[in-house]
């Protein structure tokens, strides 16, 4: 069964029109397109909208300097906004942890040097 489209459009001022589509042309997009992965993230909240300003989430980038678990914390914090609850959250985080034993258990027992190379992390 296909899905009906529909066309939804606003008014801007032409200097924000210049600002949109010069951002749209530096990802290799039309207006068109970038307008409607706006509008997908806003639906799939990927987009936070609250006292009809978008929301800027942090990233990785911004706490570089915070510890690891610093930053599981902030991002589990994400998922309670959205209301996941806390069993999937805590679960979750086990899955992460198990993953990281099973590659420290992989690695060999004493770091060698000559090994670690960039395309070579001594396995």
């Amino acid at each position: 069964m296909t899905q009906k489209r529909v066309t939804i459009g606003t008014k801007i001022n032409e200097e924000d029109y210049a600002k949109i589509e010069l951002m749209a042309k530096v990802d290799g997009l039309s207006v068109t397109a970038l307008v409607k992965l706006l509008v997908m993230g806003y639906k799939d909240s990927e987009i936070v909208v609250k006292g009809g300003e978008i929301q800027h989430s942090l990233e990785e980038d911004f706490y570089e300097d915070d510890s690891f678990g610093t930053k599981v914390d902030r991002i589990c914090d994400k998922l309670r906004e959205r209301n996941y609850p806390e069993n999937f959250i805590s679960k979750w985080k086990g899955t992460i942890l198990d993953g990281m034993r099973s590659q420290v258990e992989m690695m060999p027992k004493k770091y060698d040097s000559r090994r670690m190379r960039s395309d070579d992390w001594g396995c």
